[in-house]
């Protein structure tokens, strides 16, 4: 049976992993190691994403030896598929892709607009983050933002994690589209971000939105 200590140990571990996903947005996904994660299997479509769910019709292309996990919303309605690749040289963060779907505030979400929601990810980063660019970019013709931000994520020290600080990039862009606003999000280990890059342009000119 855990001690206190251990119990409080966990317990702040929990806290700050929390706060840290809040803050940082998504970032925060690419902390724990694999096998804190659930199960993660290598996805069948070779590659291929087709949802034919009404919260998520899209299709679009990933790097075939990365992970696909569908996800829904607890705290906050949303429908999100996460793809994870690999871990950094130090096993410390584990680079990701993401697609997310939210629906908009009169239809449950917390934000209307594409700016809401933008503006309010700006405003929740986490204090030591630089915004490096704030760009105009079309996904299947929508017009959208496209966001980059590096994060330097401070040293957690506890068992699971090793205390290290981590340098991460954060790249998100978010369109518009009917009821729903999507995220589409790459981030990973500022010093190996630029390898797996490519494969986040090749899911954004992938992108096809399946009809209902």
């Amino acid at each position: 049976m855990p001690s206190i200590i251990e119990r409080l140990i966990g317990q702040r571990q929990r806290m700050v992993l929390a706060a840290l996903s809040a803050a940082v947005g998504l970032a925060g996904a690419g902390l724990a190691a694999d096998h804190n994660e659930g199960a993660m299997t290598p996805s069948r479509s070779a590659g291929i994403y087709a949802g034919t769910s009404s919260e998520l019709p899209v299709q679009f292309r990933y790097p075939a030896a990365w992970s696909l996990r569908e996800e829904r919303g607890k705290d906050q309605p949303y429908t999100q598929v996460r793809i994870k690749g690999p871990r950094n040289a130090e096993d410390t963060y584990t680079a990701y892709l993401a697609v997310t779907a939210f629906p908009k505030k009169t239809q449950g979400g917390k934000h209307e607009t594409l700016d809401e929601m933008a503006a309010a990810y700006l405003r929740q980063l986490y204090r030591d983050s630089r915004v490096l660019s704030d760009d105009p970019r079309q996904v299947a013709d929508l017009p959208g933002r496209d966001i980059l931000v590096a994060i330097n994520i401070p040293p957690l020290h506890h068992r699971d994690l090793k205390p290290l600080p981590i340098p991460v990039k954060t790249r998100k862009v978010m369109i518009e589209r009917g009821e729903r606003l999507y995220e589409f999000v790459y981030s990973a280990d500022a010093r190996a971000y630029d390898e797996h890059a490519a494969a986040f342009e090749e899911l954004l000119r992938s992108v096809q939105w399946q009809e209902q």
